[in-house]
């Protein structure tokens, strides 16, 4: 590693510790034990017929253990201290004493709609979700959600791989027109080479410009005392613990986009409720739930990322620690195999991020 690059990994490490450390008391992990779990048989159907309780529940306690083993090593770093804001990603069910964190581009419209359904309430299509959500499960006040997160309720989060999140939300984002108002900005910004006449009409961000303005978001933050600075990052592209603050919340669950199933089978068995049946999950699962260029939750569709995709991101990587760093710890935080990322990007993340 060059020393320019471990100088300025330090450097990173020291802005977020001062950062965070004035508000280290924040913290409201409960001291309860997780959610008991029921027992209640759950049948499932044939989706998941190679999930196994006793399997998952030593997944879900590995992942819990990582993630609370870093929360003590880098308190300062990890916990967050504006929780209104992370309270504002909270979806709660009084009904089922079940509160789950909205992670934008992680599955969210999926897992609302399973919310709808264990609660009995329908909806027709994708678009109707969050609108039904939304009044179905309002947000409530601060003093509510202290209450929730204190007693026996199940909490969940779903985290995705940030690369994955990435391409996803450029997908969703720039190819569907979103905010196009910011493109001449962005492509003005990053656009090589620079020049001034360089033509930005009639033309959208390439990947590459468009995953660099979003790491640059997130790191303008890392040196911010302001809490308002995480607030202004678009949330498809906020830092899954910068969100839903595993640090400050005792989570019973953190699934993963890539394990979706299995996690879901998991939450219904602790709820001791039912999966829907074969119909309504192909449903939900399948048809309804799509991005323009891929099914949003079949499984070897979440496992990889296009052939493209990678190689645009491998080409980021090897000449640019920026779409790393916002990263950083995520990475320690949600383990998930370098591999795909392509060998470049692979060595470069061990030597940037440690192999812990």
């Amino acid at each position: 590693m060059s020393k320019t690059r471990v100088v300025a990994c330090l450097v990173v490490v020291v802005v977020v510790t001062w950062y965070a450390i004035s508000f280290q008391h924040l913290q409201l992990r409960a001291t309860q034990p997780p959610a008991a779990t029921t027992t209640t048989t759950t049948t499932h159907t044939q989706s998941y017929q190679s999930y196994s309780e006793e399997k998952w529940k030593s997944v879900m306690h590995g992942r819990l253990a990582r993630v609370a083993k870093l929360c003590r090593q880098h308190p300062q770093a990890l916990n967050r201290f504006d929780l209104f804001s992370v309270f504002k990603s909270l979806t709660v069910d009084p009904a089922h004493h079940l509160v789950y964190c909205r992670n934008a581009k992680a599955g969210t419209t999926a897992w609302l709609s399973r919310l709808l359904q264990w609660a009995g309430i329908s909806f027709n299509t994708t678009a109707d979700v969050h609108t039904i959500a939304d009044q179905a499960f309002p947000m409530v006040a601060t003093d509510r959600i202290l209450r929730e997160l204190k007693r026996s309720s199940l909490t969940f989060t779903v985290a995705r791989h940030p690369f994955t999140r990435l391409v996803s939300a450029y997908r969703n984002k720039i190819e569907e027109n979103y905010k196009p108002e910011r493109w001449s900005e962005i492509m003005r910004k990053y656009r090589t080479p620079i020049n001034i006449t360089t033509e930005v009409n009639n033309s959208r961000p390439t990947f590459r410009e468009f995953a660099l303005f979003a790491s640059d978001e997130v790191l303008r933050c890392l040196g911010q005392a302001r809490p308002s600075c995480l607030d202004e990052v678009d949330v498809h592209w906020l830092p899954h613990h910068d969100r839903c603050a595993p640090c400050n919340i005792n989570y019973d669950v953190i699934a993963k986009m890539e394990t979706k199933d299995e996690d879901e089978a998991y939450i219904s068995h602790l709820l001791g409720l039912p999966l829907p049946p074969p119909t309504q999950q192909n449903v939900a699962s399948g048809s309804l739930l799509r991005f323009p260029h891929q099914n949003l939750f079949l499984n070897a569709e979440c496992k990889k990322i296009g052939a493209l995709e990678t190689e645009k991101i491998e080409n980021i990587t090897r000449t640019s620690t920026r779409l790393l760093r916002p990263c950083r710890f995520f990475f320690l935080l949600i383990r998930f195999p370098v591999w795909r990322l392509g060998i470049g990007s692979a060595r470069l993340i061990r030597l940037y991020f440690g192999s812990s």
